[in-house]
């Protein structure tokens, strides 16, 4: 509902009541959304949830693990966790350096790719990475056709956000049968639910490396299926006779 990083917060807030007050309906991605939206502007009615759909098709994959691997230069016996997506604060990505840091295990390794939106904020991150072992980092623009390589040669992919509502990173993990590893926030608790991934309590000062050490113990490639399971009933052709009635809920009560 609000960015994520706002200069004028209160002029955000003023915006989104007078816009909310107004709308003939809203959309929302989950039901944590529609009862933020009720406590936190005093919208109760017309407040649809339809969840979000699925990059499934969007974009291309027709590359193995080993292949991705072998593209990026990673061993193919090898545990990879990735971070992919725009790197931005509110991401927490220093915590997921310090938590994978504390990780004893050799045959993990951390990958980070993704456009840098502060470039002192990438510094920094770059900075942390640099003198730790195990930890890639690809600081630039990941083109569309690229995607495929990160995703496809990781195990689980990683969203140590602070501040979250909806993720399309996750819904992207999923699209390519990829478990997440994410915080209880937001509709992330929803997301890997039913065990389509870990989370853990962004409160707990360890909860991050509990779980990134409670993948390496667990079978992410039972995980991924449910995710990809769950992203193939969440293509857009399933979902759109949703929306379709959200405008005719609309368009009836004009009349």
């Amino acid at each position: 509902m609000n960015p994520h990083e706002r200069p004028f917060p209160f002029l955000d807030s003023i915006a989104n009541r007078v816009l909310f007050a107004f709308a003939d309906a809203l959309h929302v991605h989950d039901e944590k959304a529609r009862l933020n939206v009720a406590q936190t502007y005093g919208r109760r009615e017309r407040i649809y949830v339809v969840p979000h759909g699925s990059y499934i098709g969007a974009y291309p994959n027709n590359c193995t693990k080993q292949e991705a691997r072998g593209r990026l230069g990673l061993a193919d016996n090898a545990l990879i966790y990735l971070f992919l997506g725009q790197i931005r604060r509110y991401k927490g990505l220093e915590n997921l350096v310090a938590a994978f840091s504390q990780l004893a295990a050799d045959a993990c390794w951390l990958v980070i790719a993704g456009n840098v939106h502060d470039p002192a904020y990438g510094e920094a991150l770059a900075q942390l990475a640099r003198d730790r072992r195990r930890i890639r980092t690809w600081f630039e623009y990941v083109p569309d056709p690229e995607v495929q390589y990160f995703m496809n040669a990781c195990d689980v992919c990683v969203l140590p956000y602070r501040d979250v509502m909806t993720s399309g990173a996750a819904i992207l993990a999923f699209s390519f049968g990829k478990p997440i590893i994410a915080p209880a926030l937001g509709g992330f608790p929803e997301l890997a639910a039913d065990g389509r991934g870990i989370i853990y309590d962004p409160a707990a000062c360890d909860g991050l490396l509990r779980a990134l050490q409670q993948a390496r113990l667990s079978d992410m490639e039972a995980a991924g299926r449910k995710a990809l399971a769950w992203a193939r009933g969440h293509e857009w052709r399933a979902l759109a006779p949703r929306f379709a009635s959200i405008y005719a809920d609309v368009l009836e009560a004009e009349k």
